[in-house]
């Protein structure tokens, strides 16, 4: 129970106030000895007690109750909801070092299988069931507990609750697996049967909304963990452009290595995008029997800019460039009046 600092306060001085008035009575040191010697001889020790671990064959039953098992892994099949993609299973070589120096202190949520090739099906506890499968030959060390799917999910969302390793991306893949196999009847009532506040799941749903291509960009270089909320509704926006979406992801792409170490920021992002995509200036060089003669080149706004080539200027000075074109303006500028 949480009190304020006024509570205890009062509390403790009231304890005071008794104890002084003899209320309370108070032992001295030695008769606190004395009664602690007495206990130790008369009494027994109050015995811990440990999470029952018991050795597993293929095909037995298993009650439905929180006990440790020690199964071989190769019993075991991941849920078919894992909640972590492939790309954030981080250093599993490293994580097995430490269940062989220290043993397995977690063991893994699992329920009894429907496969018969296997006799579990994991829940939670992916990284160590990969890293026991690919580097040590032992068994692993499981929780069983018969779960629906729903209840398999809360059970999930709580473990993912105590960990900073998985990312929002690894979360809302799961969520729209859920979703899209029926798991649950609507987003609303998924998002309220784990606990998550509606802005919170919408924003993370967002994540699902990012395109393949910048998503491996990302994870070929480092992991989603680095792609904060507000960075990801920049992207999923730029990507789904209506007129543009395709180039700006292609952008995003190349700039995949950038945004991965942290160095983009998601404001920075939107003003790199639209610096890089505006409309290249068209060039176009007049060319005749003489060679090249001047180009003109539109700017993003259609505005012409003309420049005289090398053999033009080889064949018309300065002042004859200006009077030609002096010549055509105002030619041009008596036929415009003509027709008015």
């Amino acid at each position: 129970m949480v009190t304020s600092a006024k509570a205890r306060r009062s509390l403790i001085s009231n304890l005071a106030s008794d104890v002084k008035e003899g209320k309370i009575p108070v032992k001295t040191n030695q008769e606190l000895a004395s009664v602690r010697k007495k206990d130790l001889q008369t009494s027994s020790p109050i015995p811990k007690e440990p999470l029952v671990q018991e050795q597993v064959t293929s095909g037995e039953s298993i009650p439905n109750e929180d006990k440790v098992i020690h199964v071989k892994p190769s019993k075991i099949k991941p849920w078919q909801f894992k909640d972590r993609v492939d790309a954030e299973y981080g250093d599993l070589r490293e994580l097995a070092d430490s269940i062989k120096n220290n043993g397995q202190l977690v063991p893994v949520i699992v329920r009894t299988s429907e496969d018969p090739d296997f006799d579990f099906e994991l829940i939670a506890g992916g990284r160590r069931l990969r890293a026991i499968t690919e580097y040590l030959d032992i068994d692993i060390s499981c929780v069983v507990r018969e779960l629906s799917d729903i209840e398999a999910a809360k059970v999930q969302k709580v473990e993912n609750d105590d960990r900073e390793d998985l990312s929002n991306y690894s979360k809302a893949v799961n969520y729209k697996q859920m979703l899209d196999a029926h798991i649950y009847e609507s987003a609303s009532k998924l998002a309220a049967s784990l606990d998550i506040p509606r802005q919170t799941f919408s924003d993370l749903m967002g994540y699902t909304k990012i395109p393949q291509d910048v998503i491996d960009a990302i994870q070929a270089v480092g992991n989603m963990k680095c792609i904060s909320v507000r960075m990801s509704t920049v992207m999923q926006k730029l990507c789904n452009d209506p007129d543009k979406g395709p180039e700006y992801t292609q952008a995003i792409v190349e700039l995949a290595p950038r945004i991965a170490k942290g160095t983009i920021q998601a404001n920075a992002l939107k003003n790199i995008i639209a610096s890089t995509s505006r409309t290249k200036p068209q060039k176009t060089v007049v060319k005749g029997e003489y060679g090249s003669a001047f180009s003109i080149r539109h700017d993003s706004n259609g505005i012409p800019t003309f420049s005289i080539l090398k053999d033009g200027r080889n064949l018309l000075t300065t002042e004859e460039i200006t009077q030609v074109l002096t010549e055509a303006f105002d030619r041009k500028y008596s036929e415009m009046s003509k027709v008015d």
